[in-house]
């Protein structure tokens, strides 16, 4: 028995779904479209970004396994990786790039007098980065460390000059460094894909327990020899267990 909307229901529910309409009606995005409309599209991107779907095929086998509640998410029927993907390809970008406008409009206005820790509000927009690893024979240019390459991409929702990109990807590297780059160095943490009830809240706490435990640990090391060693030596996972 359906006892009330979904989580996700409820955060699609705060999307000015009139204003994306607009967007589409813009650049006629749902003209002769037959199977998936732009709002469907936007919808099952979504939940695969809020879920962390992988690929196409990942998406398609996680909306497929929700199978009647799809109509509750707003999705009308069976989304294909097929048709998802000719969608993703031929759908003019720009719908999704104005509506991405809207909301970071009506975020500037709804935290223009909070303390968030932004100098300017006005100076505001979405990032994203993603690293791709590179093979350091073919690209030595990309040297990342001793027998590793890798390069990175960022989008962002406004055209930038050189030297205030630069600004912006190392303030989003700060904030990635401070909140968990240790616990996703040490522990791999961005691979887990824990997402169900308090999972993710519970392993979160035992990383930071055993962290707190390596640090406190007197011997030399890193903290992801500590790690690997704790692995390996029974008296030394031991010796840690005693200090949490």
């Amino acid at each position: 028995m359906n006892e009330g909307k979904s989580i996700f229901s409820q955060l699609i529910g705060f999307l000015p779904d009139r204003e994306f309409r607009r967007c589409v009606a813009r650049y006629g995005g749902d003209r002769y479209t037959k199977k998936l409309s732009c709002w469907e599209q936007y919808l099952a991107m979504a939940f695969a970004q809020l879920t962390y779907r992988e690929s196409l095929r990942d998406i398609e086998a996680c909306l497929g396994a929700i199978g009647p509640k799809l109509y509750h998410l707003g999705i009308g029927s069976t989304v294909a990786r097929s048709t998802l993907a000719d969608a993703n390809k031929n759908r003019d970008w720009r719908i999704f790039a104005d509506f991405a406008q809207v909301l970071i409009r009506t975020a500037i206005k709804l935290y223009a007098n909070d303390a968030t820790g932004i100098a300017e509000v006005r100076d505001l927009y979405a990032l994203d980065s993603t690293t791709i690893d590179l093979c350091l024979a073919l690209f030595p240019w990309a040297k990342f460390r001793k027998h590793k390459a890798e390069t990175a991409y960022y989008l962002l929702s406004r055209v930038l000059s050189p030297e205030r990109l630069n600004q912006v990807v190392r303030l989003h590297w700060g904030i990635e460094n401070s909140l968990h780059w240790r616990l996703d160095v040490v522990m791999n943490e961005d691979q887990d894909r824990t997402r169900m009830g308090h999972g993710p809240h519970n392993l979160a706490v035992l990383r930071h327990m055993a962290i707190n435990a390596m640090q406190k640990e007197g011997s030399k090391g890193s903290l992801r020899g500590k790690f690997k060693r704790a692995g390996w030596d029974d008296d030394y996972l031991f010796r840690l267990l005693e200090l949490f």
